[in-house]
């Protein structure tokens, strides 16, 4: 879907016409004479080729000009609104658990799941680098996951066991095991430092792939071999906002795991790895529970739609379902 830009200012600057600047008539006439008559004409670098090194004030006007055009565009409510409401989303296969995630795993978003070990985490994350792949047709992005395993915690076998549970999801006719897998794209990174050259090059990586899911699992393992705090923040903060360019850039959907804390607070109270500051930037939070040998619970912590509720599901042979 195109969105309208709705910013009379922005356009009427685009298309204002050089004269109207405070530029001398002399750069002016060479302006035009070379082919630039408004100020979106001017945006290029090339065009201070033609002002004199010594007509300072010529060159600070151009810029300012350019400053001017590059006002971040507005829109309307109504067409972030219906933006949103169109945006794909990864299904879990449990409806109280979608529920909770307003649908599931959308995509433009950074979600994050908390827990102690053995909560669900990786489970849940195996589910969607699967359902990812369900077609359009089947209400599904019908795209490839970067699964970034920080921990080397992903069993394949257990993959391929979750996915042979899904041919009734996909059809059946066309379901391809080996396919499924071969779409799930597999990166281990050793330190903080990697994981950032990983997200750094995701540009040539989707170039031969139609990824619509990066899975981070976890994020707070590896930051915790940087001894300095303010480095490690720093760095984890970098990563985050990477997330977010590539979730809005790509329109796909970000996952990341995160373990639990001991707080500052004196109680032993288990927190969430890199606290509020994590919280904020990251769209939705959930801390998953672990209820017995297969009952899990998952509740909200963050999310622009939702209260503060849980939901129970479960984790079966294959995969993550109701509880009946």
């Amino acid at each position: 879907m195109n969105i309208i830009v709705n910013d009379s200012q922005f356009f009427s600057m685009m298309l204002r016409p050089i004269s109207s600047l405070a530029l001398p008539d002399t750069v002016i006439s060479q302006l035009k004479n070379h082919g630039f008559c408004y100020v979106n004409d001017i945006l290029d670098e090339s065009v201070l080729q033609f002002v004199s090194a010594s007509e300072a004030t010529c060159i600070d006007a151009i810029q300012e000009a350019r400053i001017c055009c590059k006002v971040p565009k507005s829109f309307s409510a109504l067409d972030i609104l219906q933006e949103e409401l169109l945006r794909p989303k990864i299904t879990t296969l449990s409806q109280a658990l979608d529920n909770i995630l307003d649908g599931g795993f959308q995509c433009r978003t950074v979600t994050e799941l908390c827990g102690a070990p053995g909560s669900g985490k990786t489970q849940i994350c195996m589910q969607i680098s699967i359902n990812v792949q369900l077609s359009e047709s089947k209400n599904g992005p019908g795209g490839q996951t970067l699964y970034i395993d920080t921990r080397s915690g992903l069993c394949i076998a257990r993959l391929k066991e979750m996915a042979t549970a899904c041919r009734v999801c996909f059809g059946g006719q066309n379901f391809d095991i080996d396919r499924i897998l071969e779409h799930i794209i597999v990166t281990r990174p050793q330190s903080i430092d990697e994981l950032s050259t990983v997200l750094e090059n995701f540009n040539e990586l989707d170039k031969n792939c139609q990824i619509r899911l990066i899975i981070v699992d976890s994020l707070s393992f590896r930051r915790y071999s940087i001894e300095d705090t303010l480095q490690r923040t720093q760095k984890c903060f970098r990563i985050l906002d990477k997330l977010n360019k590539l979730a809005t850039r790509f329109n796909l959907s970000v996952v990341i795991t995160n373990e639990l804390v001991n707080s500052f607070n004196g109680n032993d109270d288990l927190v969430p790895a890199g606290g509020l500051l994590c919280a904020q930037r990251v769209h939705k939070r959930f801390m998953l529970t672990r209820l017995d040998d297969n009952k899990f619970a998952a509740r909200a912590m963050k999310t622009p739609t939702m209260p503060e509720v849980s939901s129970k599901f479960q984790v079966t042979a294959g995969g993550i379902r109701d509880i009946m």
